[in-house]
């Protein structure tokens, strides 16, 4: 199926928003990786642990829209859902072991 113009710009306008819920995933890794729990309080952690499902929903929201429409690119946006799911589950557990550790402390 060949996507119209309206569909491209919308598809677009969709892949530029999961781009920002992407970088917020990103910025939440960086968080994770740069924590030290000598120094930086665990609730930080936490704090951005509670976000994590925020964000995980807004990126299916999006990513389900573009699935939608762009039937003819499935194998490429189900990498992208793949990648980020991956990601999500990654962080998330890191996050829950440092969690785990500083409160057995």
């Amino acid at each position: 199926m060949v996507l119209d113009e309206n569909e491209r710009k919308v598809i677009s306008d969709l892949r530029r928003k999961r781009g920002v819920i992407k970088a917020s995933l990103t910025r939440i890794r960086k968080f994770v990786q740069n924590f030290k729990p000598n120094v930086d309080a665990v609730t930080l952690l936490e704090f951005r642990q509670e976000e994590l499902p925020i964000v995980n929903r807004k990126f299916d929201e999006i990513q389900s829209q573009i699935e939608l429409i762009d039937v003819d690119n499935a194998e490429d946006i189900e990498k992208e859902r793949e990648e980020f799911e991956n990601d999500y589950f990654a962080i998330r557990s890191e996050m829950q072991e440092l969690i785990n550790a500083e409160k057995s402390h």
